[in-house]
């Protein structure tokens, strides 16, 4: 064996490191990122990238030139031809059709999801509560960014053009600045399957496709 075979601790070093991933609502993206140590500098890199779900890549030339240290990704949330990656810092967009990054937004929050409003604005879900964006507005600008929600919320996802959140005994939705009670009930998770929103405990099963009306699946059906 050469020695330029044997896998020393620099070369495992020097190999990539998968980091965080999300895949979008739809199944159909997955966004994730690996980090490159660099020993000399002792600093790592880390790139993101964004595949099909059917293992075919996305053109990702522009994004590999991207590069971002320290970074993760919480959630990916796409919009038409646009695609939106929340981060620790704030939220990067995305242009799909190019594969080139539009903007980052450093907004001093960690951003778990994110909503899109029919009207333009955008809905972050954050630890500190719910912040919005008005389309007219800057998204660069901080203050710009209004919290319209500060509940302690067990579990929030975005959902259709709207955010979903999980907390107490009811599950509500939070659209273009009004807040509705989609449902009542003590659940015990909440997760997006295609283009339906399930939540559920052990007795029960309840899924929306439009975010209004709420079918409900008890242990007694057969269907379960």
């Amino acid at each position: 064996m050469a020695e330029s075979d044997l896998l020393t601790p620099e070369t495992l070093w020097s190999m990539g490191r998968i980091g965080s991933r999300s895949v979008n609502p739809k199944g159909d993206k997955i966004a994730y990122t690996v980090s490159y140590p660099n020993i000399k500098e002792n600093k790592s890199l880390t790139v993101i990238y964004l595949m099909n779900a059917d293992g075919s890549m996305t053109n990702l030339s522009a994004l590999k030139d991207k590069t971002l240290s320290g970074k993760e990704v919480n959630s990916l949330t796409v919009q038409g031809s646009t695609a939106y990656l929340c981060t620790g810092f704030g939220f990067i967009e995305i242009d799909l059709k190019e594969a080139v990054f539009i903007d980052t937004y450093q907004l001093g929050h960690r951003v778990n999801s994110l909503g899109v409003a029919q009207d333009g604005g955008i809905y972050l879900a954050t630890p500190e509560g719910i912040f919005c964006c008005p389309a007219e507005k800057n998204r660069k600008q901080v203050e710009n960014w209004t919290c319209v929600d500060q509940s302690k919320c067990e579990q929030r996802l975005a959902f259709k053009d709207m955010l979903v959140g999980r907390r107490g005994w009811n599950v509500f939705t939070l659209q273009n600045g009004k807040q509705r009670t989609l449902h009542t009930g003590r659940y015990d998770f909440m997760r997006l399957c295609g283009d339906e929103l399930l939540w559920g405990n052990n007795e029960k099963i309840c899924l929306t496709t439009d975010g209004k009306n709420v079918n409900e699946i008890s242990q007694s059906n057969e269907w379960l």
